[in-house]
């Protein structure tokens, strides 16, 4: 095997998550208990956010294949990074992560379809809908409703149609659920209204562990925005648009993560966007500076799963 090919090789990419899911393991599972309760424990809170994380780990490359904008070192390093990256979000063994992950898949398509074309109020109207459906289980998406309005403008498809279609698709989904119910339970709509509400106007102080996290990720999107500075010049002038999106999805992502630390779509958009700016990043790097930042980076997870 060549030393090109055993940079980026599949075996050396499942080891490395085996390592890190493992040490996961060790610091989160009561190795006191007995094998049957482990292993109740495993199937219960892992299995269901491996699963969704490797089938839209599967549906992202192949989207990211399609819009070219990866090269092929690039694609086998997004299977390093978006699993990697995931162990940096305390929530991702939620029995909830799967379907937000492929939720923010579903967006980060439609977003990236509504580029350039200020008519797209299908696209917008569905991404809305998205959107809204979801915050049905976390109201604090409403958050990412403003930053949306920038990325309509970096990705030249703002216009009013396309603004209102999305409104419209947001809202769709509160206005079909809560009268329904209301006609089952309305003390339970009413308990439902209220929480969003408070939700949304009272902003908790942060905890350490919320501190460590915030902290963290925004290192990691500072060195991605760095990357993206400088290599925007390289990206030919079709893709400049995505990748001046995938900024502004990165950074308005973790501004909302900042009010709503444990929000599954931020996360899952934070998560998608900036394994592709790892996964550019690295594929570009000599072996042996490859080594280095990953050795780096990993020092990082480790010592971030340590002390969270």
């Amino acid at each position: 095997m060549s030393r090109s090919k055993e940079k980026y090789s599949s075996f050396f990419t499942l080891l490395y998550f085996i390592f890190l899911f493992s040490l996961y393991l060790f610091l989160n599972l009561d190795l006191r208990e007995e094998t049957i309760a482990i292993v109740n424990t495993f199937v219960t809170y892992y299995s269901l956010a491996l699963g969704g994380l490797f089938l839209v780990l599967l549906l992202f490359k192949m989207s990211l294949n399609s819009l070219l904008i990866l090269e092929d070192k690039g694609l086998k390093l997004v299977n390093l990074f978006l699993p990697s990256l995931l162990f940096l979000f305390p929530y991702w063994d939620s029995s909830l992560a799967p379907l937000f992950l492929l939720g923010a898949w579903i967006s980060f398509l439609l977003l990236c379809s509504l580029r350039g074309n200020k008519n797209a109020s299908i696209h917008a109207h569905v991404l809305g809908f998205i959107l809204g459906g979801l915050s049905y289980f976390d109201p604090t998406l409403l958050y990412l409703l403003p930053f949306l309005l920038w990325l309509f403008y970096d990705l030249n498809c703002f216009s009013l149609r396309n603004f209102i279609a999305l409104l419209l698709g947001y809202f769709l989904p509160i206005l079909i659920i809560l009268p329904i119910q209301w006609y089952v339970d309305p003390l339970l709509c009413e308990q439902t209204i209220q929480s969003s509400f408070t939700l949304l106007i009272s902003w908790k102080s942060l905890e350490m562990s919320e501190l460590i996290f915030l902290i963290v990720l925004g290192i990691i999107t500072l060195f991605n925005l760095i990357i993206y500075k400088f290599d925007y010049q390289s990206v030919s002038n079709d893709q400049r648009m995505l990748f001046s999106s995938f900024r502004t999805l990165s950074l308005s992502s973790y501004i909302c993560l900042c009010f709503s630390p444990s929000n599954l779509m931020f996360s899952s958009l934070w998560l998608l966007v900036n394994s592709i700016f790892m996964a550019r990043f690295f594929s570009g790097l000599s072996i042996k500076h490859y080594r280095l930042f990953l050795l780096f980076f990993t020092l990082l997870l480790v010592v971030y799963m340590l002390f969270i």
